[in-house]
């Protein structure tokens, strides 16, 4: 019988990583894991089932797990991966080592602007890359 916890720690580094490109401090890690319990004590059998499903396919380091997250969320926007990974940033938010992500102190419209292209190129990329990948693991 797999260690579930173990599984929750891999898939919330994972989450980490896809979401900010680092390592998750101890931290933020034990801040994430206890509100993680409150989203799967939450989940309803049917859910259950399907994060069940989605915490063996987080597993597989070839799927974006940004792409999946966007595609189930144009399906259902309360599924269980979008919830964690907005509770992983509503975590992260309050910390100070993430200013640099969450605000922007320094006017550059320029910079603004192509990063605002870059932004909606991804998300139409990410976009097909989800709903391949829920094609190929029969989420859909």
């Amino acid at each position: 019988m797999p260690d579930v916890r173990t599984d929750l720690v891999s898939e919330a580094k994972r989450l980490h990583k896809t979401l900010f490109r680092s390592e998750i401090s101890e931290e933020t890690l034990t801040r994430f894991l206890a509100a993680e319990s409150q989203i799967l004590n939450s989940l309803s059998q049917e859910a259950r089932v399907t994060h069940d499903r989605l915490l063996e396919i987080a597993k597989d380091p070839s799927v974006d797990l940004e792409a999946l997250e966007y595609a189930l969320r144009k399906r259902d926007r309360y599924n269980v991966l979008t919830q964690k990974m907005l509770a992983l940033t509503y975590v992260c938010e309050i910390e100070e080592r993430y200013y640099d992500t969450f605000h922007n102190d320094r006017f550059r419209p320029v910079v603004a602007f192509f990063t605002l292209g870059c932004g909606v190129a991804s998300a139409i990329v990410k976009r097909i890359r989800g709903e391949q990948i829920l094609k190929r693991y029969v989420l859909v």
